[in-house]
């Protein structure tokens, strides 16, 4: 069998110029096609999946920026999409019943934001905030229904996230 890292090679050779153009001004190049791929095999969500399967969400995905003070998504909005960090920070945050906002923690490199909207079609539950810089990975629902369909393993990793982020709020605690 072949390494991920040795069919990441050869689909740097099939997905090479195939990223979308990076956001205005920007002269920083879109990841390689190895670099994303092994990026996606190093999430604790995708670890589990084949080469193959990586090789479909890197094609699927786009990279996206965002400037400090930007928002990744808003609390209210509907949307079909998951944001995966690449680089950077960003903070999650509630406006409270009268007004205020209220901050839910802080997420950075490695982090998947949005599942929720994806695997439910309420409005976002939260806003999104880049604390800096944040360069991300957007993954369309359907694409991210299909992985959690096919592969029980990332499904399982899904759940565990959302558990941990509800016990989080539910203690009170920071920690997303």
């Amino acid at each position: 069998g072949e390494t991920v890292g040795e069919r990441a090679g050869q689909a740097t050779l099939r997905h090479k110029g195939k990223h979308d153009e990076l956001g205005s001004g920007t002269k920083e190049a879109p990841l390689a096609a190895l670099e994303l791929l092994m990026f996606l095999h190093g999430m604790p969500l995708f670890a589990q999946l084949e080469p193959d399967d990586l090789e479909t969400l890197a094609a699927a995905s786009r990279e996206r920026r965002f400037g400090p003070d930007e928002s990744l998504c808003r609390q209210g909005e509907r949307s079909d999409e998951v944001f995966l960090i690449l680089r950077g920070r960003a903070r999650t945050w509630v406006l409270d019943a009268d007004g205020q906002p209220r901050s839910l923690g802080d997420s950075g490199e490695g982090t998947c934001i949005g599942e929720m909207a994806v695997l439910d079609p309420a409005p976002r539950a939260a806003t999104v905030t880049a604390l800096r810089d944040v360069l991300t990975l957007v993954l369309g629902g359907r694409v991210f229904r299909d992985v959690l369909h096919d592969r029980p393993a990332v499904a399982e990793g899904v759940l565990k996230v959302l558990t941990q982020r509800l016990r989080s709020v539910i203690q009170g605690t920071k920690a997303l």
